[in-house]
Order: structure tokens, then C-alpha cells, then sequence
């Protein structure tokens, strides 16, 4: 399968060095361009089609919202999955963002290891938003409740609602989730029971709009439970509830 194509924009020299020399290694994503200001950038959008745009929103000669615009003008130009940055965190402009195509939006001081998450979850696909699969969502969906991708409780969750959503959504969370889960990382059962229980309560703590679009509940009810929760987990990324829809932090 051929590498997808990230453009990087407007992001300092020091960070564009590190991450070109983490994606060197990448078998996913081939760099195929780093631009300094706007009008570049945009050009080099609509010449090189990439499939990601890692682009800071504040650039010289045109800024990245400045960029959308002008991609918003060309209705049969297919947008790339853009990440915006920026130590801007209004909502106004991140919804402004969103509403011209952002897939998603980091608001600076960010980790390394989270924006090359993002990335890697965005080469996935490689540029085709509508045919990700249940994996690819699922990742996406996790990663939008707030669970950054370093973090143990990252593939704990992913792994645990792929065992439901292979066997059955009514299994035994205890009797066959855990234990397949604690195989797959050579781990106890109570560890990955314990880890699960942490991720959720740090999930329910940082109260993010994919949790809302999940359990359409005020956070003032009673929490669902770690089996349901995992379970309607599944059933909102089996449905396309969660995991395409992009949820800005």
C-alpha cells in the first residue's frame, strides 16, 4: 500500500526536524513537502494533494484559516486531513476551524508522541475518510474521549472493544474480555481490569464532546459502568457514531 503523503506548514524548524526524522522510519507516511507561510502552503496543497496537513494556524502572508477559505472555494478539490495547531484555544476559532474542514485541532504546548499519534492514525486510511474501517475508528473514537496513544490504557480499551466486537457485545467482560486482552499483552486479567478502570475515570474527568456524542447524557447521571461503557463504545464506532466525525480538544 502506498505511503501517505504529509505536508508540513508554518511549524518551527526545530519541531519540523524532529518529526522528519521520527517519519523517516515510518512505513506509513512519506514527507513530501515543508512550507513556511500561507500563500506556499496553499499552493503546494492544491499541486502535491497531500493526504495530511500538519499546519499551524498562525503563518506569515496568509494564516490557516486564511488557507481553508481559499481550499473551500474549489468544491471539487478533495481536503487532505488537516491538523491545525496553534497556542490559540478559542473556541470560536477552533470551531471556525472544523467548520472549514480541520479534522482536528492541538493547541500548543502539545507532546511529541501525541501529534505523531494523530498522525498515524490520520496515515491509516491514507487520505479516505470514508472508508476507514472498524480498527481505524475505533483508534480515532479512543483517541477523541481523550486517551492520548502512549498511554497503556490506549491499546487496553482499542483491544477490549475488538474482542466484544468479534465475539458477541453481551460476553463476559471479566470471563473473556480481560483474559484476551491480558493475553494479547502477556499481563494479568486485574491488571488490564485495573488500567480499563483508570483510563474510564480519567475519560469521564476530562469530559470531552465525543463523550457527550457517546453517552448523550448530562455528566451529572450516573456513570455507566466499565462493561457498558466498553460496550456502547462499540456499538457507536460499529455504527459511525464515533470515529469519523472530527471532536476538537
Amino acid at each position: 500500500m502506498a505511503k501517505a503523503k504529509l505536508l508540513i506548514a508554518g511549524i518551527n524548524r526545530n519541531l519540523s526536524d524532529q518529526l522528519e526524522k521520527h517519519l523517516k522510519a515510518s512505513a506509513d507516511i512519506a514527507l513530501c513537502g515543508v512550507t513556511r507561510d500561507g500563500r506556499e502552503t496553499l499552493t503546494m496543497i492544491l499541486n502535491n494533494k497531500p493526504d495530511i496537513v500538519l499546519m499551524d494556524l498562525v503563518m506569515p502572508h496568509m494564516d490557516g484559516i486564511a488557507v481553508l477559505e481559499k481550499l473551500k472555494e474549489s468544491p471539487s478539490f478533495r481536503m487532505p486531513y488537516i491538523l491545525m495547531t496553534s497556542v490559540i484555544g478559542q473556541e470560536r476559532v477552533m470551531a471556525r476551524a472544523a467548520a472549514l474542514g480541520a479534522s482536528y485541532y492541538m493547541i500548543k504546548p502539545y507532546n511529541l508522541d501525541d501529534l505523531l499519534g494523530r498522525i498515524l492514525l490520520f496515515a491509516a486510511p491514507a487520505g479516505s475518510p470514508c472508508g476507514v474501517d472498524f480498527h481505524e475508528r475505533l483508534k480515532r473514537a479512543v483517541l477523541d474521549l481523550g486517551v492520548p496513544p502512549n498511554q497503556l490504557g490506549f491499546p487496553y480499551i482499542v483491544d477490549a472493544v475488538e474482542v466484544l466486537w468479534k465475539e458477541e457485545p453481551s460476553c463476559s467482560i471479566t470471563k473473556i474480555v480481560y483474559p484476551a486482552v491480558a493475553r494479547l499483552h502477556t499481563t494479568t486479567p486485574d491488571c488490564v481490569e485495573s488500567v480499563v478502570r483508570k483510563t474510564i475515570h480519567r475519560i469521564y474527568e476530562k469530559n470531552s464532546p465525543a463523550l457527550h456524542c457517546m453517552t448523550g447524557r448530562p455528566m451529572d447521571d450516573k456513570r455507566l459502568s466499565n462493561g457498558k461503557f466498553l460496550t456502547v463504545l462499540m456499538e457507536k464506532v460499529r455504527d459511525g457514531v464515533l470515529g469519523v466525525s472530527p471532536y476538537l480538544h
